[in-house]
């Protein structure tokens, strides 16, 4: 890799994540922060609430800081070198697309390891289907699953109104995976920037 920084997200989409997260929740918002209520102490300044990455590098993370010094706060910054993603980091996998020609065989046979390519075969001959869906149906069928999985983890369901918020505000795409019976089984909600 060429020691460029990770990409970090547009100022459309960190200003549309921010609106909808602060509508949502009814928080007021403060400069490019919002605040968020704490149950015990002060409030907290957090630059993006609910995201795992940013659109600010570490200089500018820091001249942020500023702005809310004395106050609590959360501000993430991109730092880690491209290819190079830091222990704990959300991203499992991150594939430059452009580097294969978005050439989908390429990707598959030099991107992917025989680990991750062995359980989509399976799952490809065991009927799974993934397709890319739209509409209201296709909301609420990602919502249902989201739902089922926050509750076999033990976690409350976040709202509804924040998924709907992001899908109407950012480019949002819905991936369902369903079962020979046409069933679906998983959901993914990819938001585009």
């Amino acid at each position: 890799m060429n020691g460029r920084l990770i990409a970090g997200h547009g100022p459309a989409f960190v200003a549309a994540w921010r609106s909808v997260y602060c509508r949502v929740y009814r928080w007021r918002r403060e400069g490019r922060f919002a605040v968020v209520p704490s149950l015990v102490g002060r409030p907290v300044f957090s630059y993006l609430p609910g995201l795992g990455c940013s659109d600010l590098n570490a200089a500018e993370a820091r001249e942020l800081a500023r702005e809310v010094a004395g106050r609590s706060y959360n501000i993430r910054a991109l730092s880690a070198p491209e290819g190079e993603l830091p222990p704990g980091a959300p991203a499992v996998l991150r594939l430059d697309l452009g580097a294969f020609g978005h050439d989908r065989t390429a990707v598959w046979e030099r991107a992917l390891s025989v680990s991750a390519r062995t359980p989509i075969r399976r799952a490809r001959e065991g009927g799974l289907r993934a397709c890319e869906e739209s509409g209201t149906a296709a909301v609420e069928t990602f919502l249902t699953l989201l739902s089922a999985s926050f509750s076999r983890h033990g976690a409350p369901m976040m709202p509804a109104a924040l998924f709907r918020g992001l899908i109407d505000a950012l480019d949002a795409r819905i991936l369902v995976v369903r079962g020979p019976d046409r069933e679906p089984l998983a959901s993914l909600l990819w938001l585009l920037d």
